[in-house]
């Protein structure tokens, strides 16, 4: 969900303040649109694994590009009437993509996939032990 709340719901959100009257500039909104694309999500996937731990970093870059990889994969096969996605943006804009399904289809799965999704989480931290306690870390 990552790229569409970066590249979706940061614009939304200026176009709402510009229209109440706060001063947003022309451009604004749209300047986050490369963060949906390979580029942004690698840009991104690089500076959110910045917050993890330095030792933990590299497989947390890999882990976000996996995620956002996926993302872009699955937007791929929607239907996007023609526009598709410049994945070679910034050197190219033609658009790509492969029309197997709307984009609005994709909410028909989320009642099978919510489940799957904690059933996944919850094995996987089911059996874990919890995280030693720093002696020296203040109560």
């Amino acid at each position: 969900m990552l790229p569409d709340l970066l590249a979706r719901a940061a614009p939304i959100a200026l176009q709402r303040l510009g229209a109440r009257g706060l001063p947003v500039p022309p451009g604004l909104p749209a300047a986050f649109m490369p963060l949906h694309l390979p580029y942004g999500m690698v840009l991104c996937a690089y500076l959110l694994a910045q917050l993890a731990p330095e030792r933990d970093r590299p497989r947390a870059f890999v882990a976000w590009g996996i995620g956002m990889a996926l993302h872009l994969g699955l937007d791929l096969l929607q239907d996007h009437q023609g526009v598709g996605f410049a994945l070679l943006f910034p050197w190219s804009w033609k658009g790509y993509e492969f029309p197997l399904y709307g984009s609005e289809d994709s909410v028909w799965a989320l009642p099978l996939l919510l489940p799957l999704a904690a059933l996944a989480a919850r094995s996987r931290w089911r059996g874990r032990a919890p995280p030693e306690r720093d002696p020296a870390a203040p109560d």
